[in-house]
């Protein structure tokens, strides 16, 4: 109710109630007879009637003042619900000038309420809102309609604020307007909000849109497709539309019924991501499909995220590299192939130029060298025959070339027994063969010199050890139990071709070489991998 209605009001019930007193009070004294002179006792009666109605007016205005002072309170109090209240109250005469307004709608523009009123709300209105403002200002078709609006407006200061205008028109008895009342509700957090969603919501939009990938959105109770970008089409040459809302089983494969290998069963089921390759033989693509799934608040699968990535063209690179691959080991397993030949051949020369050698010195300076071809071509044998042409398998290398030598240097009438305790590590061939060399030559002086006929009924043995250090070298050992080799107590002068032959080697492989001549003789080589070479078996 507007505040000067309710004070004509109760201004108007004051005077009913004076009038009342009044016309009582003149209805008592007219009720006496003045023809008769009054006696003592009518004029102590009437003395008593005016004092009893002197007590009732003081009690009545005691009653009209406490009424005073209630209504004052309760127009204080509106007065402050008023212009305190937390949206802004306007009153816009038929003209649209503003004739009312609290202290809340003159601070959203930030003026004062006495240089607020009687301006014009439509000169706060920005542009682009006007002709909406000014149409619903007068949209009076019912004139007992609420109408609401979100609108901007430009405070006195420059700056903008949105509100959420409602506005109902007032008439008199003869259907004039008086004025129409106006609620604003400034929302400019809301719309500042939904621009922001809005904005990202774009953003999404367009960043989802530009993936080069086909990334769509599937319902996982039905395998229905709610969201797709546009990449479909270039991918399946389907438009994006029409695609949205069929299962991708359909759209992928042209069936009714999931793929057996359908991504997207294996991560409902196991509620992960899940990654498989997959050929369309009838487009002759390939695709790479990835599902996500995406968990509501209780912890259950609300969506999954499907995307598809074209890697035909990998697929064709990787082809190419694997024919090229192929050729490559071709080539490389044929080069270890005539390699270990002429290795061979060098070795059987040597072998028959021996035999034509009546010195036994010289013959076995001949089979030693025949031993070392001999060693070599084991490792090119080793790399032909296996399925990596790069590493060596040590352990399988060692114990094939203790056979070789066992077969040239021991006769029918001696008993060697051979130890192994040899890492699974793998060797290229940078390391296999100086390694095979060191071996050989460890291994042949073993024999040769360890055990003379006198040791006849001992135990001979020689033990093979290439274990990893903890510094990440590697260590070679061959030991036996047999008489022991004096002339190694100085491994730096000694003249023997094959103990020179061992230091050289080492010093190759960045390492050292030293001897114990105690129950027996023990060669000690550390070494490193030349190039990383040495890899550990899995």
């Amino acid at each position: 109710m507007d505040p000067s209605h309710y004070q004509e009001s109760t201004q108007r019930k004051r005077e009913t109630i004076f009038d009342d007193l009044r016309q009582r009070a003149e209805r008592t004294l007219s009720g006496q007879h003045p023809q008769d002179p009054p006696g003592d006792h009518d004029i102590m009666a009437l003395i008593h009637e005016l004092d009893v109605h002197q007590i009732e007016l003081e009690l009545q205005n005691e009653e009209l003042r406490n009424a005073q002072f209630d209504l004052e309170a309760a127009r204080d109090r509106f007065v402050d619900l008023y212009d305190l209240a937390p949206v802004g109250y306007v009153s816009l005469s038929p003209e649209g000038k503003i004739i009312e307004a609290n202290l809340t709608s003159a601070d959203m523009f930030g003026m004062e309420r006495s240089s607020f009123l009687n301006g014009t709300l439509t000169s706060f209105v920005l542009p682009e809102f006007l002709i909406e403002f000014r149409d619903h200002l007068h949209a009076a078709e019912d004139r007992d309609s609420i109408r609401t609006f979100d609108i901007g407006f430009r405070r006195s200061d420059g700056s903008t604020f949105y509100g959420n205008i409602s506005t109902v028109d007032v008439f008199d008895e003869n259907d004039v307007l008086l004025h129409s009342r106006v609620t604003i509700t400034d929302i400019t957090k809301r719309i500042l909000s939904e621009k922001a969603t809005a904005r990202s919501e774009r953003q999404w939009e367009t960043t989802f849109g530009s993936i080069s990938d086909w990334v769509s959105i599937i319902d996982p109770a039905t395998h229905r497709i709610t969201r797709s970008n546009d990449s479909v089409l270039r991918l399946l040459g389907i438009p994006k539309s029409e695609i949205l809302g069929k299962p991708c089983c359909e759209v992928v494969h042209g069936t009714s019924i999931p793929h057996p290998e359908c991504p997207l069963n294996l991560t409902l089921t196991s509620g992960r991501t899940t990654t498989i390759e997959m050929e369309l033989p009838e487009r002759k693509t390939w695709l790479q499909i990835t599902t996500d799934p995406i968990f509501d608040e209780a912890g259950r699968i609300s969506s999954i995220v499907h995307v598809v990535h074209d890697i035909t063209h990998l697929k064709e690179v990787e082809h190419d590299i694997q024919i090229s691959l192929e050729e490559k080991t071709v080539l490389l397993r044929e080069v270890h192939h005539r390699v270990k030949n002429d290795l061979q051949i060098i070795s059987s020369l040597l072998d028959l130029q021996s035999d034509t050698i009546d010195n036994e010195e010289f013959r076995g300076v001949f089979q030693e060298c025949r031993h070392r071809v001999k060693s070599m071509a084991l490792v090119h044998e080793k790399l032909h025959s296996s399925d990596n042409l790069v590493n060596l398998v040590v352990s399988e290398y060692v114990r094939d070339l203790i056979e070789t030598l066992v077969d040239s240097y021991i006769s029918t009438d001696q008993d060697i027994i051979f130890t192994y305790n040899i890492d699974d590590i793998r060797l290229n061939i940078d390391t296999a063969i100086p390694l095979g060399l060191m071996i050989n030559e460890l291994v042949s002086n073993c024999i040769k010199h360890a055990f003379p006929p006198s040791r006849e009924g001992e135990r001979n043995e020689i033990t093979i050890e290439i274990r990893t250090q903890e510094d990440g070298t590697y260590q070679l050992t061959v030991r036996d139990n047999g008489v022991g080799f004096p002339d190694l107590y100085d491994q730096a002068t000694t003249q023997t071709l094959g103990l020179q032959l061992v230091t050289m080697l080492a010093q190759q492989l960045h390492g050292t070489m030293e001897s114990k001549i105690k129950n027996g003789t023990e060669f000690i080589v550390t070494f490193k991998p030349r190039n990383d070479s040495i890899i550990r078996t899995p």
